[in-house]
Parts: C-alpha cells; structure tokens; sequence
C-alpha cells in the first residue's frame, strides 16, 4: 500500500481484493462488518471501564417537551415561563431585587386544545425532586381540574397527554 501526493491510499490489486471481499457471517465488506467473529477481524479486548450512561440535561428535556407540546395536536399553545431574580443598581446607589415569576413557577405552560385545561410541566433531571413550593403548585393544578408533571424524560409528558 502507498500514499499518493493527493494523500489518496494506492492498493495493490491483492490488497483490493482483500479490502473489498464479503464477510461470510453477515456478507457485507469486511471493512464495515461487525461480526465478532467473521475470519480476518481484530477482537476487541474486553473493557475495564465501567458503562457510561448518558443522561439528558434539564434544558436538553426542557427543548425536548417544548417543541413536542408546540406539534401535538392536542395542545393549543405551549410556552416556556422563566422565573428567578436579578439585583439592580438604583441611580442613587441602592439596590433593588426584581423577582420575576413566583416560587414554585413550573418551567413549561401549555393549554389543552378544545377543553382549556391548563397543562403545566416541571422539568427534572434523573434523581432530583421538585422542591415543596414546586410540588405545591402542581398539587395545586392538579387540584384544580388541570395536569401537572413532573417529567424526567419526554415520555413522561407524552403519558401524561395520553391520560388526559
């Protein structure tokens, strides 16, 4: 085998052929095959290391549910509400703290088409818990004729809509 001054691979025909010829256990080229044990294919020594689970980010989901709620046909609108608080400096030097939506606000609002039953979504990552003034406000909805969630995954959401 030679490298070219393209950087292309130059193969002999004996090479080619090799390169080219099916794997007898699955039949595709030996090149892209992933039999373990097809003739000719290095066998990967077993791993040391531990599994890696991949777990979504709360503002992953948070993407995830939004634009899931904003196509089902089910809901009429969906929004994200934002809540928190932000120091500003006063002109005369004070501070003042600005709070913006209330404790507990669930991350996601959404309205049932046709029925007008509210839909709120609290989003978590796997292994965390809405706090008490979260799960307040979704016993609360709840309470009241609409549906809260708590979702770690989009399906949580989807089950939820199924329900309802």
């Amino acid at each position: 085998m030679t490298r070219k001054s393209s950087g292309m691979l130059r193969l002999t025909p004996e090479e080619y052929d090799r390169w080219q010829a099916k794997c007898p256990v699955c039949g595709f080229e030996r090149l892209w095959c992933n039999c373990p044990k097809a003739e000719g294919r290095p066998t990967a020594k077993p791993s040391s290391r531990k599994p890696v689970r991949v777990v979504a980010s709360e503002a992953e989901t948070q993407v995830a549910v939004l634009a899931f709620l904003r196509k089902h046909p089910k809901i009429a609108f969906a929004v994200r509400m934002n809540s928190g608080m932000a120091r500003e400096q006063n002109a005369d030097g004070t501070e003042r703290v600005i709070r913006y939506g209330f404790r507990g606000c669930p991350d996601v609002w959404a309205m049932l088409r046709g029925s007008g039953r509210l839909l709120v979504v609290e989003v978590k990552r796997d292994g965390k818990r809405p706090t008490d003034d979260q799960q307040a406000v979704l016993d609360a909805v709840n309470g009241g004729g609409g549906i809260g969630v708590v979702a770690y995954r989009l399906e949580d959401v989807a089950n939820a809509l199924e329900a309802a």
